[in-house]
């Protein structure tokens, strides 16, 4: 029939609130449903640190001024904080969201690891929402030129 429609039942809205709850807390890898340990991603947080050291240290400098960095993953209710000193990562910990740091990225942990092996291309989750980026438009910039 046309120009019908059914209002969803409440046991139907019972049960996508449900599945929704259980799929963030399932850890499957390869099946489409992917939340990262909070071991990975402290440990991927760490290796992309050192990654930024690979960057040529003038370029580092020139590129990152002094600026507070922090990265939230939702589905871990996890943060970690830091600031671009001399154009050095510094002071990387875990923490509690700041008020207002310069720079916040904030994703799911499977976004994290998947950009960090490489399934995943900063550009390409940023422009699916899958990552948020708070920054000011030339924070944006200088680090569009170190990627």
């Amino acid at each position: 029939m046309f120009g019908v429609f059914s209002t969803p039942s409440a046991e139907s809205a019972r049960m996508v609130c449900t599945f929704e709850s259980v799929r963030t807390s399932i850890n499957v890898r390869g099946m489409g449903v992917k939340v990262a340990s909070r071991d990975e991603c402290r440990d991927t947080v760490h290796e992309l640190v050192a990654k930024l050291q690979d960057v040529d240290q003038d370029k580092r400098k020139k590129h990152l001024p002094e600026r507070t960095l922090e990265l939230t993953l939702l589905d871990l209710d996890m943060s970690f904080c830091g600031t671009l000193q001399d154009g050095e990562l510094i002071n990387i910990q875990e923490c509690e969201p700041e008020e207002k740091p310069n720079i916040r990225l904030t994703m799911d942990s499977d976004v994290l690891i998947d950009m960090h092996e490489g399934r995943l291309k900063f550009a390409h989750a940023w422009a699916s929402g899958r990552l948020h980026l708070d920054a000011g438009v030339r924070d944006l910039l200088r680090l569009r030129s170190l990627m």
